[in-house]
């Protein structure tokens, strides 16, 4: 768990971020991370969360708040409510096609369903980097600072020999780490 001094100083570097987006209601929580790892993510009531695992894998603050821009986009473009609302678009989508309503059916339709909602998160992703990106040039944060953090992320999340796989594919599901994205920042 981070201590308190660390959660102190980090909440005072991002207040003129969180100011700056007063009309959101932004919270600030960090939790450990557990089976998350090195992860922030952003609820739909503009609560923010970083996992202490995050906070400890970066090397400047600036990356944090680079991350911060980057989670902020997500509140900011409602991506939290607008998955709920296609995730149960897609369930009734399921039930009217099928008129299952076990669920048993989407055994049989969940890879389309899947790789649907992929495809928003994947969308949503880089909806929230090209936010990230306007802040950090409008405030002369270098973008480096979010590819480098994302860099070492990626790293950690695929190291743990027990069950690096099942993290990396729960890390990828949300936020789909490519070449392409990183290049954006560099």
């Amino acid at each position: 768990e981070l201590d308190s001094n660390t959660r102190e100083r980090l909440r005072s570097h991002f207040q003129p971020l969180i100011t700056s987006h007063a009309a959101y209601d932004l919270n600030i929580i960090f939790r450990k991370g557990g089976g998350l790892g090195a992860n922030a993510f952003a609820l739909p009531d503009g609560t923010i969360i970083f996992t202490d695992e995050m906070v400890r894998l970066a090397e400047h603050d600036q990356e944090l708040s680079a991350v911060l821009a980057h989670e902020i986009g997500h509140v900011v473009r409602r991506h939290g409510m607008r998955s709920i609302v296609q995730d149960s678009l897609l369930g009734f989508a399921i039930l009217a096609v099928t008129g299952d309503i076990t669920g048993s059916s989407e055994l049989f339709i969940g890879l389309p369903v899947l790789l649907t909602e992929m495809a928003y998160s994947r969308e949503f992703e880089r909806e929230a980097d090209q936010y990230a990106m306007a802040y950090m040039q409008e405030h002369a944060i270098d973008l480096k600072h979010f590819a480098n953090l994302m860099r070492r992320v990626e790293k950690a999340s695929g190291v743990d020999a027990e069950d690096g796989v099942k993290k990396w594919a729960n890390y990828l599901s949300t936020h789909p780490m490519t070449e392409e994205r990183l290049a954006a920042f560099e």
